[in-house]
């Protein structure tokens, strides 16, 4: 199985020199982890996730002795780049599922860019690699039940596990 079925390829982005309340938005409205940043000529400096966004908030507690409240925020200024993470992992279309992710768990992210030719087409998450598997496990339900109802009803096993019984163990 190649990425090719499992990519997003509506991709949303940001720019290095856009504030993270900005990336915030985009992440929130879209419902998304993961935004690839582009530079104004369309090259690819760096990602950004949701995990670099909480990083970067400040948080303010106000109390009146009776009640508390707390305010999330980013620095006045927090710009994506000073957050964003590079160099980015890119991986080819025709790769397998397998290929990215190990690619993923080697060097321990949650989103790789697709490419085509040195055009990024997407984005793949370790969702999206869940998602695959739920859909693969839900084919293979059935399969697994029968294969461990052959098991147990299995004559041999059957006795084995009698004679097992048998002995007290």
């Amino acid at each position: 199985m190649n990425l090719k079925e499992s990519v997003s390829r509506k991709l949303h982005f940001a720019g290095p020199k856009d504030t993270l309340d900005h990336a915030f938005c985009v992440m929130r409205d879209n419902n998304i982890r993961h935004l690839p940043v582009f530079e104004v000529g369309g090259l690819l400096v760096g990602i950004i996730s949701d995990r670099d966004l909480q990083r970067a908030m400040m948080s303010t507690v106000k109390t009146d002795g009776k009640y508390r409240e707390e305010t999330m925020e980013f620095p006045a200024g927090s710009l994506v780049e000073h957050y964003m993470n590079w160099p980015v992992q890119a991986i080819d279309v025709n790769a397998t599922i397998s290929e990215v992710a190990q690619l993923m768990i080697k060097n321990k992210i949650s989103a790789v860019v697709v490419t085509n030719k040195d055009n990024i087409i997407g984005i793949v998450t370790h969702e999206d690699l869940l998602r695959l598997l739920c859909e693969y496990s839900e084919g293979q339900k059935e399969t697994l039940l029968d294969r461990i109802k052959n098991m147990v009803y299995d004559p041999n096993v059957n006795f084995m596990a009698q004679t097992v019984a048998d002995t007290g163990l």
